[in-house]
């Protein structure tokens, strides 16, 4: 503080001198400032020293336990993330298991949709054969029975051969047989 103080009886000792009368050169006039600025400088620098020294020296005091806290708190935050990590790999080999799983179960009934496809093919092939082959022995039973009918004695309608055509006959055939009846 007294070197602040110090520095403005230099800055001031110039117009204190010119009062009184003395006369000064420039080149002196220029050291009387340079010694204010210096002695203003050191001043502020001493007294900024000693509180940065008391700062330090608090910090110094306060550092270690600070640190071991951070530490404390960065080995817990590290030993959660290993835990984590080890759910979520856990957690998604279980998801591989289940993946795998699922295709071959998958790959198990698109083999059996293959195979119910296929023999329902085969089956839909002979039912087909089936139908084809009753179809062809009804027909071939009503031909018979038309052919053996007497139409002008006997009532074609009321025969059971009749009912049996009936549903496949066009609707003025069996109108036809309706009126002679």
């Amino acid at each position: 503080m007294a070197l602040t103080v110090l520095s403005f009886g230099f800055f001031f000792a110039e117009k204190g001198l010119e009062a009184r009368g003395v006369e000064l050169t420039p080149a002196q006039g220029s050291i009387l400032l340079v010694l204010a600025a210096i002695s203003f400088v050191a001043g502020i620098g001493l007294f900024l020293w000693s509180f940065v020294g008391r700062l330090w020296s608090g910090i110094k005091r306060r550092w270690p336990f600070a640190l071991a806290r951070t530490v404390r708190q960065l080995r817990t935050r590290l030993h959660d993330a290993e835990h984590e990590h080890r759910r979520l790999r856990d957690r998604n080999e279980q998801l591989d298991q289940l993946n795998r799983n699922l295709k071959a179960e998958r790959d198990q009934l698109s083999e059996v949709l293959l195979d119910t496809k296929r023999e329902r093919a085969k089956f839909k092939a002979e039912r087909d054969e089936l139908r084809s082959g009753e179809w062809r022995q009804r027909v071939e039973n009503w031909e018979a029975v038309i052919l053996d009918f007497d139409f002008h004695n006997d009532n074609f309608a009321s025969t059971g051969t009749y009912f049996d055509m009936e549903d496949y006959l066009r609707p003025e055939v069996v109108e036809m047989f309706k009126r002679l009846v």
